[in-house]
């Protein structure tokens, strides 16, 4: 039986102190998430575009970048841009918390930080990335589908042009079989070789109609005589 992956969390704050607060309340969940604190936001950027992490807690002010700064170059970068954020401040202030949604944080948290509520929004946005990640999923194999149907039905197009053009070319070859029959009805060794050559027209006709049946299913009662 295969190892259930844990999801993986950053958690970014320039405080050391906020960090270390952040391992003790979570020490009770490291088997079930894969949890990395730092405190260099732009190593922080770094990582979170190139490892795969899930969610990521970014503290609103931080030297170099800030949390804001921060969450709108990953959610510009198409490798970080499906990470759910959570952004971590001390203030009230409703202007910050409406830009930091606007430009794309899932959810927000106060400090001082409570337990309960650290870990209830944890649960919530790592719920979100496992219903995004499965309706992407999804999107992927219905558009492999579509692409697929797309294809077949350009196939189908193709081959009926196909057959059209070589069914006029057939009906000419049989009608000028038949044409030189009746002009040689005496002589045996043309009788027979113009036979031969009305006889794999036939068999041309069938294939082509074969091609056409397996190109397009719809046209099965259709007849190419």
């Amino acid at each position: 039986m295969s190892q259930k992956v844990r999801s993986r969390i950053l958690f970014v704050d320039d405080e050391e102190r906020i960090l270390r607060s952040l391992k003790r309340l979570l020490w009770d969940y490291n088997d079930r998430w894969d949890m990395t604190y730092i405190d260099d936001p732009v190593e922080a950027k770094r990582m979170l575009a190139a490892d795969g992490y899930d969610a990521a807690v970014l503290d609103v002010k931080m030297p170099r970048i800030s949390g804001l700064e921060l969450l709108a170059e990953l959610k510009a970068d198409e490798r970080s841009r499906d990470v759910q954020v959570i952004i971590l401040t001390g203030h009230g202030d409703a202007d910050m918390k409406r830009r930091a949604l606007e430009l794309g944080a899932t959810d927000l948290l106060n400090k001082p930080i409570d337990k309960d509520d650290l870990i209830a929004r944890l649960s919530s946005v790592l719920r979100l990335k496992h219903y995004e990640d499965e309706l992407r999923s999804r999107n992927r194999d219905l558009q492999r589908q579509l692409v697929q149907s797309q294809r077949m039905e350009l196939v189908g197009v193709l081959s009926a042009g196909v057959v059209h053009d070589l069914k006029n070319i057939l009906s000419i070859i049989k009608a000028q079989s038949q044409l030189l029959a009746d002009q040689l009805e005496e002589d045996e060794t043309m009788k027979t070789s113009i036979a031969n050559i009305s006889r794999a027209a036939d068999r041309a006709n069938k294939i082509m109609w074969q091609i056409l049946r397996f190109s397009k299913p719809e046209d099965r009662n259709k007849r190419l005589d």
